[in-house]
C-alpha cells in the first residue's frame, strides 16, 4: 500500500495480526482515515463510534426500547458480526463509560441489553486520541483520564504525528503548503504544537485555488485568531 502515513505499516501489521492499537495524535493527522485504509486493506468491513463527555453507556452499547426492542450501535455490530471498530475520541469518553468496555474489548462474550453476544473472531479494533488518556491539557481540555484497567486492553499506542510528505502527497507540493508548514514549524518552536493542523493546509490551498492571495488565505485560516505578538511568532522567516 502506497501514498500512505508514515506510521500505516505499523498499525497494519498490527491490526492484520488481531493486537489492538491506541493512535495518539494531534487533531488533524489522519488517525481516523488511517484507521479506515487499514480496514480496506484488510478487506474488512469497519464502524467509526465517537465519545464526547455525553456519550453514555446506553448510547455506546444500545438499549431496550419503549417497545421491548433493542437498539444497535456500531459497537454491537462490528463485536458480532466481524471488522474493525473505530473508537474515535476515544480520550473523550466518560471514564464510567470506558470502564464498561473492558469486557468487550478483552472478553470472549459480552453482556447486552438484550442478550449474550459471542465475540466474532475477527473483531478488532482501534482507539484514536488527542492524548495519553491521562486527562484534559491546556489543548483538549475536554479530555478525561482512562483507567489503567481500560489502557491495559490495548496492546500497542502509535505516536501518529503529522507526516508533511503526506501532507504535500495530498495537498500540492504549492507555496501555500510550503508556507503553512513553515508556520507550523515556527508554532512547535513556540510550544504551539498541534495548532496549526494539515486542514490549514488544504484551507489555504483552496482559498488560493479560488482567487484569494496567500497572505489573506493565512490571515483567514490561521492567524486571525491569534493575538497580534502571536502572530508576529508564526510569521517569522515566512514570506507572504
Amino acid at each position: 500500500v502506497t501514498g500512505q502515513h508514515k506510521e500505516f505499516n505499523k498499525l497494519l501489521k498490527l491490526v492484520g495480526a488481531k493486537k489492538s492499537v491506541m493512535l495518539v495524535g494531534d487533531a488533524g493527522s489522519g488517525k481516523t482515515y488511517g484507521s479506515k485504509m487499514v480496514a480496506k486493506t484488510l478487506e474488512l468491513d469497519y464502524r467509526i463510534f465517537s465519545f464526547t463527555n455525553e456519550t453514555s453507556l446506553g448510547r455506546t452499547m444500545g438499549f431496550m426500547n419503549a417497545m421491548g426492542e433493542y437498539v444497535g450501535t456500531a459497537v454491537r455490530e462490528m463485536y458480532e458480526n466481524g471488522g474493525l471498530l473505530i473508537l474515535d475520541e476515544f480520550d473523550a469518553c466518560n471514564a464510567n463509560v470506558a470502564m464498561s468496555l473492558n469486557n468487550l474489548l478483552d472478553g470472549d462474550e459480552y453482556v447486552f441489553a438484550d442478550k449474550v453476544v459471542k465475540r466474532h473472531e475477527d473483531f478488532r479494533y482501534v482507539a484514536c486520541t488527542n492524548t495519553y488518556a491521562s486527562g484534559g491539557n491546556k489543548k483538549y481540555n475536554a479530555r478525561n483520564k482512562i483507567d489503567d484497567s481500560t489502557m491495559d486492553r490495548f496492546s500497542a499506542i502509535i505516536d501518529w504525528g503529522y507526516d508533511e510528505v503526506l501532507e504535500r502527497r495530498l495537498f500540492g507540493d504549492t507555496e501555500a503548503t510550503r508556507v503553512v508548514q513553515q508556520i507550523r514549524n515556527n508554532a512547535n518552536k513556540m510550544g504551539l504544537n498541534g495548532l496549526v493542523t494539515p486542514r490549514r493546509t488544504r484551507d489555504v490551498n483552496d482559498m488560493v485555488s479560488i482567487g484569494f492571495k496567500l497572505k489573506e488565505a493565512v490571515h483567514m485560516s490561521i492567524l486571525a485568531k491569534q493575538k497580534k505578538d502571536v502572530q508576529v511568532g508564526l510569521t517569522e522567516g515566512v514570506t507572504l
